[in-house]
């Protein structure tokens, strides 16, 4: 237990930016969410796009034990800054929101694997648009023949695509 606690707080707790410069990375800022604690698992998952860039943290409590969050942080001259904190619009105890996270242009996809909507741990994806400075939800996404299978372990977002992995589809089985 001891060794977890340590791991949480020395991996999860902050995120690392790099620049590449002159064929060396550099770190640039070492960010934390401004309400993070060290059980939220801050930096689970992270994406970045252009001056934009995204982090999860499934364990925050917010909404309910473990419903999870996300961070978006802008670029703004050579430093990152927290823009808003992204919390599902019907956030539960134990969805894991932020266990997975993408981001692209005005968009950003968070992935709740256990959400249980369709049946316990079938999981959920939320679509989220920019304007301006604010992030609204847009969308929520299950799987067509949800079930027990993690829908949404991994996500990815590209222009007006998405895809989304689920841990244990036994479609061909």
């Amino acid at each position: 237990m001891k060794k977890k606690v340590l791991f949480t707080l020395a991996l999860i707790v902050s995120t690392v930016f790099f620049t590449l410069k002159a064929q060396n990375w550099n770190e640039i800022i070492n960010a934390t969410a401004s309400d993070t604690a060290a059980d939220d698992w801050f930096g689970y998952s992270v994406a970045i796009d252009g001056d934009y860039a995204i982090v999860g943290a499934p364990y925050n409590d917010d909404a309910s034990l473990n419903s999870g969050s996300a961070y978006i942080f802008v670029r703004s001259g050579g430093s990152w800054i927290e823009q808003v904190k992204l919390t599902a619009s019907d956030a539960a105890a134990n969805d894991q929101f932020g266990r997975s996270v993408a981001i692209d242009g005005d968009y950003a996809i968070v992935g709740a694997y256990y959400n249980d909507d369709n049946g316990s741990g079938s999981g959920s994806a939320y679509v989220f648009m920019r304007s301006g400075g604010s992030w609204t939800e847009q969308a929520k996404l299950t799987a067509s023949d949800a079930a027990v299978n993690m829908f949404s372990v991994s996500v990815a977002i590209d222009g007006d695509y998405a895809i989304i992995g689920a841990l244990i589809n036994d479609d061909s089985w």
